[in-house]
């Protein structure tokens, strides 16, 4: 796998997310840094697989859903699809227009575009389950704005 030395500057996880659905294979490379030090490198397969495939304890929280679910930060938006298939109503959120657009063309029926204060400004329906995967826990911020999150 060939790896472009510069950056993609913008929405770099996007195109990754992208470039793996147009090309296949491991085309995608993505890397996650947190402020705590860790940092991970790897490829977007993960993204695209059938959920539990991956992680074991997906599928659980896959089951646990319940009514309308908002899957934020949704990347590829296979956890949107795969409770979509089993007739939840699912809203897709990602700040990504890439993500967004890898959904739009996996099927994914709903989507928003905005973080979780974007959505709650324009009073959307309520929902029943909130699903954060993967990395999304850092979207809280802090332990100062994460009860606002909710």
């Amino acid at each position: 796998m060939d790896i472009d030395p510069d950056p993609v500057v913008g929405d770099a996880f996007g195109a990754a997310l992208l470039a793996q659905l147009d090309e296949g294979g491991s085309a995608g490379v993505h890397v996650i840094e947190r402020d705590d030090g860790y940092v991970l490198a790897d490829s977007t397969d993960l993204y695209f697989a059938e959920v539990g495939d991956v992680f074991p304890v997906e599928v659980s929280a896959a089951e646990r859903a319940r009514g309308r679910v908002l899957d934020i930060g949704t990347g590829a938006g296979r956890f949107a699809l795969e409770l979509q298939k089993r007739g939840h109503d699912v809203v897709a959120l990602d700040v990504s227009a890439g993500c967004l657009e890898v959904c739009r063309r996996l099927g994914v029926e709903q989507r928003f575009s905005g973080t979780i204060f974007d959505l709650a400004a324009q009073n959307p329906e309520p929902f029943d389950t909130f699903l954060l995967m993967g990395h999304n826990l850092g979207l809280f911020s802090n332990p100062v704005t994460a009860p606002l999150f909710f």
